[in-house]
C-alpha cells in the first residue's frame, strides 16, 4: 500500500486495508471505525489511542504490516480522520462516512466508542451546539417517549439481498423470542439503543455476531422497558466487504441456547 498524502487517499487506502487479509477478520470495517471514533472524540476526556486501537482490531489479533511504512500509514490515516472529526465537532456538525449505507454499522461504531468514554447519559443531556453537530446519531439514541430503557429497531426500506439470510435471521430471531418470551422483529438487528445504567449491568462476552442474542438474553431477564421502531437497512454484499458466514449462525445458534439456559 502506498503512503497515505491527503484525506481522501487516507479513507480509500485505509478501507482498502480494513477489508484485506492483512487485517483481523474481526477488525471494525471503514463505517463502524468512523462511528467509533465519533464516540470517541465526543467524550468528556481523551482516551489514549493505546487503550481504543485494540479494538479497532476486534480485539484478539493484530494486524499484519509490509512494513514500518505501512504501519505508519494505516495508524496514521486513523488519527487523521480522528483529528478531522474532532475539528467537525468544534465546527458544527459531523459528516459521517457511509451515514446512508450501511447506517447501522455507524451507530454500532458510534455506540462502542461512547461507552468506553462513559458518555451515553451524556449524550442525552449534552448542549445545543454539540446536540447539532452529532444529529445523524442522536436521531437513532433518542429516547421515546414512554422513556424506553433499551430500544431495538427494525424494519423499513431496506435493500434486497440474500433470502436465506433472511430465513437464518428469522429461525434466529423465532427461537431467541422462544427463550426471552418477546416479541422481537429481529434480535439480529444492529441499531440497539440502551441508558448507561442499564448497560451496566451486563457484561459482554461476545465480540462477534453472538452478541446480538447475547445482549438480548441479558437484557430479557432485567426489569426493563424495551421499545422496537423502524429504520431503514442496506445491506452490503460479500464483494462490498459483507463478512459474516455460516459459522456465524451456528454461533449464534449457541448463543442463544448458551445466554437463556446457562447464564
Amino acid at each position: 500500500m502506498p503512503p497515505l498524502n491527503d484525506l481522501e487517499s487516507d479513507i480509500e487506502a485505509l478501507d482498502a486495508f480494513l477489508m484485506s487479509d492483512q487485517a483481523p477478520d474481526d477488525c471494525m470495517m471503514l463505517s463502524d471505525l468512523d462511528g467509533f471514533l465519533t464516540g470517541l472524540a465526543i467524550g468528556p476526556e481523551l482516551i489514549p489511542p493505546s487503550e481504543w486501537l485494540p479494538l479497532v482490531w476486534g480485539g484478539g489479533e493484530e494486524p499484519v504490516f509490509d512494513d514500518t511504512v505501512q504501519a505508519q500509514s494505516v495508524l496514521g490515516a486513523i488519527m487523521r480522520r480522528y483529528n478531522e472529526i474532532l475539528g467537525q465537532i468544534a465546527g458544527g456538525l459531523i459528516e459521517p462516512i457511509f451515514m446512508e449505507t450501511p447506517a447501522g454499522e455507524v451507530i454500532a461504531g458510534f455506540l462502542l466508542g461512547s461507552l468506553l468514554g462513559a458518555v451515553i447519559g451524556y449524550l442525552l443531556g449534552m448542549s445545543p451546539p454539540t446536540e447539532v453537530a452529532l444529529s445523524p446519531y442522536i436521531l437513532a439514541l433518542q429516547i421515546a417517549p414512554n422513556n424506553p430503557d433499551a430500544r431495538f429497531m427494525s424494519g423499513q426500506a431496506h435493500r434486497v439481498l440474500y433470502f436465506w439470510h433472511m430465513i437464518g435471521n428469522k429461525f434466529l430471531t423465532l427461537l431467541s423470542n422462544m427463550f426471552t418470551n418477546l416479541n422481537l422483529t429481529d434480535m439480529e438487528t444492529c441499531y440497539k439503543v440502551f441508558r448507561r445504567e442499564v448497560l451496566q449491568k451486563i457484561t459482554i462476552e461476545e465480540n462477534r455476531f453472538g452478541f446480538e442474542p447475547e445482549i438480548t438474553a441479558k437484557v430479557s431477564k432485567l426489569d426493563v422497558v424495551i421499545y422496537e421502531v423502524g429504520i431503514s437497512y442496506y445491506g452490503r454484499t460479500y464483494a462490498e466487504g459483507k463478512k459474516i458466514g455460516w459459522r456465524d449462525g451456528f454461533r449464534a445458534l449457541w448463543a442463544i441456547l448458551k445466554y437463556n439456559l446457562f447464564r
